[in-house]
């Protein structure tokens, strides 16, 4: 046989199963609650690492300005 029936009939005879989905939602929930966690002690972690408020508010994350902006139609 050659690599090309190979690839095919090993792609033909897949079949998959819900754990990658169920891994890929795991993934994302476990990130969104540590974004969570850290949301919610951020004043904690500044006020620790000595971090002034001016220079915390540079790594938020914020929307570009109008004249920056385009419209996609």
């Amino acid at each position: 046989m050659t690599n090309a029936t190979l690839n095919a009939t090993s792609a033909l005879d897949y079949k998959g199963s819900n754990r990658l989905i169920l891994g890929i939602v795991l993934a994302v929930i476990t990130f969104w609650l540590f974004a969570q966690t850290t949301l919610n002690i951020a004043p904690t972690m500044r006020d620790d690492l000595h971090i002034t408020n001016s220079a915390s508010a540079s790594f938020r994350v914020s929307p570009p300005p109008a004249s920056c902006r385009r419209r996609w139609h």
